[in-house]
C-alpha cells in the first residue's frame, strides 16, 4: 500500500460556480470563503472540491453527476499500489460499461453481472482502469452516446492514465541504447498530469507564500478539470484527418507486405526478419534521437542497430508489438484498416505493462499468442465475464 498523505495545513479547496464563491477549509476546520475572482473553468461545472489529505478531486456537474478523480502527489503516489491491479479496457468494453450504467436494457444478458462487478471494483478502488488517448479518440464525436461513454470513462478511470505509447517506446529505446537491461519505461500507468498525451503540458501554478504542495495540487486540479471539460465538449467539426491518412497508409503498406510475402512463399524466419526490419524503419527517427541522447557515435549507433533484434527482447512494449505484427504479417487474409494502427500501439503497450487486458476478439487472440512468448505480459481476455473470472482467481472479484 502507498503511504497515506500527511495532514496538510489546508484541508480542502472548494469552488461553487453557482454561488460564484471559493472556499478554503483549514486543517482545524476553519472555513474561509471569498467571491470568485476568475472565470469558471467550463459552463457545465456546478462545484468542485479538492481534498488535500486524500488527494481527490470531486467535480459536480449541473446535470447532477458527481465525478471523483485521484490527483496523486508525484513519485510513488502516482503509481498503482501492488494490491491494486491494472485492467486496460479496449473501447468496445468501455461502451458496454457505459450502456450498463446509463441504458442497461441495451446490454446483453451475459454481460450484465460482469459489467456490474467491474464497476464495483473500480468504485471501491480495488482495480485501476486507466484511460488512454486511443479511448478518447474512439468516442463518438457528438450526442448522448458520446456523453454516456465520456462520463463512464471519467468516473471509472478516476484520473488514471496509460502513458502515451510514443513516450513509452522512447523511454524503452533510450534505455536500451544506453545499455540498460531490461529497458522498461517508468510510470506507464500513472496519475501524472498529461501523461495520456504525447504533447508536453505547460500549466504551472506559482502562488507566493502557498503551503508546501499547494501549487502542484492546483496544477494537477487545473489539468484534470480541463481534460474533463474537453472530453464532454462535442467534437462536431472535422479533426484528425491527417492522422487518419497516416493510419490508412500504414495499414495499406502492412497489408501489401503480408500479401507479397504469402505470394512469394517467404519462409517463416524471413517473415520475422522482415517484421523487425519494418519496425526499425518506422522507428528510425526515434532510434537516432535515442542514440544522440546516449552520446553514441555513428559507428556505435550502427552497431546497436546491427544487434537490435536481441536488444528488442529487453523492451516490453516494442517486443510485444513486434510479436503481434509478426503474427499478423503471417496471415495475409487478415484485413488491415487504419484502426489497426491505434490497436497495435495501445493494446500492445497495455499488454506489456498492465496486469489484465480486455480486448476485442481478433486482437485479443494476437495478444494471447504474444503472451505465450512473453509470459510476463498481461493476461488478455476478450469477454467481460472472462475478465471477472480471471480477477476472481486473483482474489479480486
Amino acid at each position: 500500500m502507498n503511504e497515506p498523505f500527511p495532514r496538510p495545513a489546508i484541508a480542502r479547496l472548494g469552488l461553487d460556480a453557482e454561488a460564484q464563491t471559493v472556499s478554503v477549509t483549514m486543517g482545524d476546520g476553519t472555513v474561509l470563503t471569498d467571491r470568485m475572482r476568475f472565470q469558471v473553468p467550463w459552463d457545465e461545472l456546478s462545484a468542485s472540491e479538492a481534498d488535500l489529505a486524500t488527494r481527490e478531486l470531486t467535480l459536480r456537474l449541473r446535470t447532477g453527476e458527481s465525478l471523483v478523480l485521484e490527483l496523486g502527489a508525484g513519485g510513488g503516489s502516482d503509481l498503482p499500489g501492488p494490491d491494486r491491479p491494472v485492467v486496460y479496457l479496449d473501447q468496445c468494453h468501455w461502451i458496454t460499461l457505459a450502456k450498463h450504467l446509463r441504458s442497461p436494457n441495451q446490454v446483453a444478458e451475459r454481460d450484465r453481472e460482469p459489467a456490474e462487478r467491474i464497476v464495483e471494483l473500480s468504485r471501491s478502488k480495488a482495480i485501476v482502469l486507466p484511460m488512454s488517448s486511443a479511448n478518447r479518440w474512439e468516442i463518438a464525436r457528438a450526442g448522448q452516446r458520446r456523453r454516456d461513454v465520456v462520463l463512464t470513462m471519467v468516473e471509472l478511470s478516476r484520473g488514471w492514465q496509460l502513458r502515451d505509447p510514443i513516450n513509452v517506446r522512447r523511454q524503452e529505446l533510450r534505455r536500451s541504447i544506453a545499455g540498460e537491461d531490461p529497458a522498461r519505461a517508468d510510470a506507464v500507468i500513472t496519475l501524472e498530469p498529461g501523461a495520456i498525451s504525447s504533447m508536453e503540458h505547460d500549466v504551472s501554478m506559482d502562488f507566493d507564500g502557498a503551503p508546501p504542495g499547494f501549487n502542484e495540487l492546483q496544477e494537477r486540479q487545473t489539468i484534470a478539470m480541463a481534460s474533463v471539460a474537453a472530453l464532454l465538449d462535442d467534437h462536431t467539426h472535422e479533426e484528425g484527418a491527417r492522422g487518419r491518412e497516416v493510419a490508412a497508409a500504414w495499414a495499406k503498406s502492412f497489408g501489401e507486405l503480408a500479401i507479397y510475402m504469402r505470394d512469394a512463399g517467404t519462409p517463416v524466419e524471413h517473415v520475422r526478419l522482415n517484421t523487425h526490419a519494418r519496425m526499425l524503419a518506422d522507428l528510425r527517427k526515434e532510434i537516432a534521437q535515442a542514440a544522440v541522447a546516449a552520446g553514441l557515435s555513428p559507428q556505435q549507433n550502427a552497431a546497436w542497430i546491427e544487434s537490435s533484434d536481441t536488444a528488442f527482447e529487453s523492451m516490453p512494449y516494442l517486443r510485444t508489438l513486434r510479436e503481434v505484427l509478426y503474427y499478423r504479417l503471417r496471415n495475409a487474409d487478415d484485413r488491415w484498416t487504419g484502426n489497426d494502427l491505434a490497436d497495435s500501439q495501445y493494446l500492445c503497450c497495455a499488454a506489456a505493462y498492465a496486469d489484465f487486458v480486455a480486448a476485442e476478439r481478433k486482437f485479443g487472440d494476437y495478444l494471447q499468442r504474444a503472451a505465450r512468448v512473453y509470459n510476463g505480459n498481461a493476461l488478455t481476455v476478450t469477454k467481460l465475464h472472462d475478465l471477472v473470472d480471471r480477477l476472481a482467481e486473483a482474489d479480486l472479484a
